[in-house]
């Protein structure tokens, strides 16, 4: 499934089917694709967690069969494996994968598709994870095949290796069941093209605040990304990408989403999680001051950066007020800002035994009302509500400094937040 070009989507992940008489990357690759130039092919391997990626001719020489390797080219080119034997593997003289502490970048060298739990049952393993592969080089997703001659990412707590079963035969997976007050929550998260979906949080019995089975590290960051990061400082690979804790009648996460894709807007997306029990789930948005409930809504869209914060608060409506600081009301960041035409400006009413009159009003930046957005009773909820740069009568504005004000008003107080945004 090689593919050729020079964007981030044409790099694969590859292993070698055969013993070669001579597996130097020189005599396979450069008698193809010309003399080693990273403008127009390059071969990388995840050697180990301290040194990350080595390359062709900065410490990397050979393809060595069980390992995998990332290839790409700008042309097309057809790479033979010979002249070589096909693996001489028998039912008493495996072919083996070695992992390492850590993560290890592995490849299938067979011709047929290879069952990952199929491989730990016959080996008796445990403490090694399941299997990282990206779909058309931009999505990171969970997998239980090793594609023929295909590679994945695997983490393991301790050193080991392992046999890869010669005639492979599907193996039952049982699926993970969640007992009474146990649930689960997991993250898509997207820029463009490039996808994630091996992140998330939630609750079981026998898990752990520090690592157990339930958690997955984050898988190592090579070319684009796109992920989520929960920090275990006390763990030796501090980056988790699910994070699972006790079941607790109250917790709060804290992560932040990563990425370096050339995209203005960032999509996290989740499932309904199981929750019965009155309890809130709530993600605010640290940067933007936006607060959303994850039980109404299932998706949360927001401006890219290389790091952007975020805290997951689960409990009572006591708790939650707690962890946001009593405050009842959330005036959030206008996006775009700097804008041309339109922007949006969202609020959010934490608050869910009354509701409230809400006034959104643009004022110019020496005071005078420009415009009235809403001005309506609300109940609790995420609003978003969109300015033009127009005034009362409809007539556009100048460029400019503004002011957005929201008023919010109820029975026992008034509340008035205001924040900048300019109009270019």
């Amino acid at each position: 499934n090689l593919t050729s070009g020079c964007q981030p989507e044409n790099w694969r992940m590859f292993s070698i089917p055969f013993i070669l008489n001579d597996n130097t990357i020189s005599t396979l690759f450069e008698s193809k694709l010309g003399t080693y130039d990273k403008s127009k092919w390059r071969i990388v391997h995840y050697k180990n967690d301290e040194v990350k990626f080595i390359e062709y001719r900065q410490g990397l020489s050979v393809v060595e069969r069980g390992k995998g390797y990332w290839l790409n080219s700008v042309q097309p080119a057809n790479i033979p494996m010979g002249p070589g034997k096909a693996a001489a593997a028998t039912k008493d003289n495996l072919s083996t994968i070695v992992l390492q502490k850590g993560w290890s970048q592995i490849g299938n060298p067979y011709a047929f598709d290879v069952s990952w739990p199929n491989v730990l049952t016959f080996n008796n393993a445990s403490g090694i994870g399941g299997l990282r592969v990206y779909e058309g080089g931009t999505s990171l997703v969970d997998a239980n095949i090793l594609n023929a001659y295909g590679g994945a990412y695997v983490f393991a707590g301790d050193a080991a290796t392992l046999q890869i079963p010669l005639v492979d035969e599907p193996t039952s997976i049982t699926k993970e069941h969640n007992e009474e007050g146990e649930w689960m929550l997991n993250f898509t998260v997207e820029s463009g093209q490039f996808r994630n979906l091996i992140s998330g949080l939630g609750m079981k019995y026998d898990a752990s605040v520090a690592k157990d089975r339930f958690d997955k590290i984050r898988v190592p960051r090579y070319n684009k990304y796109i992920d989520i990061t929960f920090e275990h400082e006390e763990y030796y690979a501090p980056n988790f990408a699910m994070d699972i804790v006790p079941v607790s009648d109250q917790y709060t996460w804290n992560f932040h989403v990563g990425t370096n894709v050339d995209n203005t807007r960032t999509n996290l997306s989740w499932n309904e999680p199981q929750i019965n029990n009155g309890m809130r789930l709530m993600l605010y948005d640290k940067v933007n001051n936006i607060l959303i409930d994850m039980l109404e809504e299932t998706a949360y869209r927001f401006e890219s950066s290389v790091v952007k914060g975020f805290k997951l608060i689960y409990g009572d409506d006591s708790y939650l007020s707690d962890e946001m600081d009593k405050q009842n009301v959330l005036l959030g960041k206008n996006f775009p800002n700097p804008f041309n035409d339109k922007t949006t400006i969202p609020f959010t009413i934490i608050d869910n035994d009354q509701s409230y009159q809400v006034k959104l009003t643009v004022y110019s930046l020496d005071g005078v009302e420009v415009n009235v957005l809403i001005n309506e009773k609300l109940s609790h909820g995420t609003y978003a509500i969109e300015w033009n740069k127009t005034d009362h009568a409809g007539n556009r504005v100048s460029p400019g400094v503004y002011i957005y004000q929201l008023e919010v008003t109820s029975k026992e107080e008034r509340l008035a937040i205001s924040e900048k945004m300019i109009l270019k």
